[in-house]
């Protein structure tokens, strides 16, 4: 799907397949595929916690690096299309992870919105970089994601006394620590931490759209100044 004079937009069919396997792997991997002689929800707790937390890792880690492997692409609508297929089929292990573990739907609601900041902050920071060319420019951008993707958020709990509301980074910290086995309602430091990172990465998303606005709007006049230049006399003969 490609557009005259703009980057081309892959329908995210092969970004499917891997978002499946990469599941189904870490499934595998990490509950296998024979359920415990007695299963319990305090079993399956920590291999949940760590299934989502590679989850977690391929949305900001496994995805920008299989598109900043590839040709440049369209940055804002490619990004936007993968971050709408990934998240379906988070969503698809998300809510029946529930079976298994003695998560509330508040808690479960909480890691739903968590994945989602992570999943707008990500598409913002590939919308910026996945149109560039240059190799140099995307490995720069790449080591960033990583280096974002695995530094713990900070400590919140000082600001949280003092009645601070700042927002912060979307992490794949954040979902593992929502991601724990404890039963009931999830603390209220996670709740804070989660309105942080979904007010971070909502600030990532407009900025991101700003770019792709002035980078759309430089085109353009790129466009009207060689459209604007005089026919020279022999194209005029022709």
């Amino acid at each position: 799907m490609t557009t005259s004079g703009a980057l081309p937009v892959r329908v995210p069919r092969g970004l499917l397949l891997l978002t499946c396997a990469w599941i189904f792997a870490s499934w595998g991997v990490l509950l296998g595929f024979r359920p415990p002689i007695q299963p319990q929800a305090a079993s399956y707790g920590p291999s949940i916690q760590l299934f989502f937390l590679l989850i977690a890792l391929g949305i900001a880690i496994a995805w920008p690096l299989l598109r900043l492997s590839g040709p440049p692409l369209a940055p804002l609508r490619q990004s936007f299309f993968d971050a709408i297929v990934i998240g379906a089929v988070v969503q698809l292990v998300l809510w029946p992870s529930r079976l298994l573990t003695l998560w509330s739907i508040e808690r479960t609601a909480l890691l739903d919105l968590a994945i989602f900041a992570l999943l707008a902050a990500t598409m913002a920071l590939l919308s910026l970089c996945i149109a560039s060319p240059r190799a140099l420019v995307r490995t720069g951008w790449m080591l960033l994601l990583i280096m974002l993707a695995l530094v713990p958020m900070p400590d919140t709990s000082m600001s949280t006394r003092a009645g601070a509301f700042t927002p912060s980074l979307p992490s794949s910290h954040l979902i593992y620590r929502i991601a724990r086995a404890d039963p009931g309602q999830p603390a209220e430091q996670l709740v804070r931490d989660t309105k942080e990172a979904l007010f971070g990465a909502g600030l990532m998303t407009v900025s991101a759209l700003g770019v792709a606005l002035m980078r759309r709007m430089r085109r353009l006049q790129a466009t009207s100044k060689i459209m604007s230049l005089p026919v020279s006399t022999s194209e005029k003969v022709e």
